[in-house]
């Protein structure tokens, strides 16, 4: 898949000063055009690592004698250790289980982040596809219940998106969970009644912070 430049669509969001981190250096970024997008992995890379990794590319392929392509080093890349599932990070006071629905764009169903608990606190959150006869089972979010959920649970990269998501949740912690993402660097729009946008998502796990 080839690089491309763009830059996330900031429509109906407050700014905060979210970064976005460089695959390569690994320096953080506010997000602008001078940022490159994978379109399949959403890896990202700065201007300076683009135009070197662009340069090496061609000088490359003039010595193969073959066309000269820009690859994402992030899709090439295999997996040397397991995905990560769940994030560990302390939370606010358990009463009740908390979640909220999460749309992408571009993905055809939605995800669902579920808060994890030991009876008295969260103490992290899963990601979740409800499929296949997701709703037929009953679940416990417990903490030393986390295994019975795996045939429903996302690497945490799900949340890797170059997009503006939308927040949903029935639940009262709206303006909770936004505002746990905005001290994260997330950027986030202002709440209404049951959902908010929110950009830069994946500073959520990044920074290890539990949104409930």
């Amino acid at each position: 898949m080839e690089l491309r430049s763009g830059k996330i669509v900031r429509t109906m969001l407050e700014l905060s000063q979210a970064s976005t981190p460089c695959m390569i250096c690994l320096k953080e970024f506010p997000e602008s055009p001078g940022l490159h997008h994978c379109s399949r992995c959403v890896g990202v890379m700065c201007n300076n690592c683009m135009k070197e990794y662009a340069s090496f590319r061609v000088k490359k392929a003039l010595d193969d004698g073959t066309i000269p392509s820009v690859p994402c080093p992030g899709c090439r890349l295999p997996h040397w250790k397991p995905q990560q599932t769940f994030v560990a990070a302390p939370g606010t006071q358990f009463t009740e289980d908390l979640s909220f629905r999460l749309e992408i764009p571009r993905r055809d169903r939605y995800y669902y982040v579920h808060g994890i608990h030991d009876d008295e606190k969260f103490v992290g959150f899963v990601v979740l596809h409800h499929w296949r006869n997701y709703y037929d089972r009953e679940h416990s979010f417990h903490i030393n219940d986390v295994d019975k959920l795996k045939p429903f649970i996302l690497p945490i990269d799900a949340l890797l998106t170059r997009f503006v998501c939308k927040i949903i949740t029935e639940d009262d912690n709206i303006d909770h969970v936004a505002q746990v993402l905005r001290d994260a660097g997330a950027m986030v729009g202002q709440p209404s009644e049951s959902s908010f946008y929110v950009g830069n998502l994946h500073r959520l796990f990044l920074t290890n912070t539990n949104p409930f």
